[in-house]
């Protein structure tokens, strides 16, 4: 797995026998981390006061650490609710109006929507697998597009059993895509 991030992620595996040494120097390093299936930012876990409250999710990627296997995926931080309210209008007459607010998501225990993944989580433990949070967006289809993107630049679909994304699709309108 290789990164642009602190030294920690620059990882080249060139063969079976360095693959172990780095692996166990990797676990020795991240050992400095609380728990290890905290999602991490720029290398280190994410504190809510480093996302930027137009953000609206974020892109990711889990690693499966013995061997490098990678997911791409996208998280929301809030979901709109859409309840119902009454409200009396002047007449005194009652009317019910739709109301939405936003909802704080699961992000922070969320894992995936990739059954193999969850099944290998399960299998193995959370502290298996690395959580990265590769960027912040602040709309639905700035989210699609970089989940697309670091899916087709890590060629996932053509990577066999070294990725776990399955499936891939999108559809994206231009003027969806905003800078954060």
């Amino acid at each position: 797995m290789t990164r642009r991030a602190p030294f920690v992620y620059q990882i080249v595996v060139m063969s079976s026998e360095w693959s172990h040494a780095l692996v166990a120097a990797l676990l020795l390093i991240l050992k400095t981390i609380k728990k290890m299936s905290e999602w991490l930012y720029n290398g280190s876990p994410i504190a809510d006061d480093q996302i930027p409250k137009e953000a609206m999710g974020f892109v990711y990627k889990i690693t499966r650490i013995s061997d490098g296997k990678i997911y791409f995926g996208k998280k929301l931080f809030w979901f709109s609710k859409t309840s119902m309210k009454t409200v009396i209008l002047k007449s005194g007459v009652k009317k019910k109006k739709k109301v939405k607010t936003l909802v704080p998501s699961d992000w922070r225990t969320y894992w995936s929507s990739s059954p193999e993944l969850l099944k290998d989580v399960e299998a193995l433990g959370q502290d298996a697998f690395l959580r990265e949070i590769l960027c912040l967006c602040p709309s639905k289809g700035t989210l699609s597009y970089h989940e697309l993107k670091y899916q087709m630049d890590h060629r996932v679909l053509e990577s066999g059993d070294k990725s776990y994304n399955g499936l891939v699709y999108v559809r994206i309108n231009k003027s969806h895509i905003k800078p954060l």
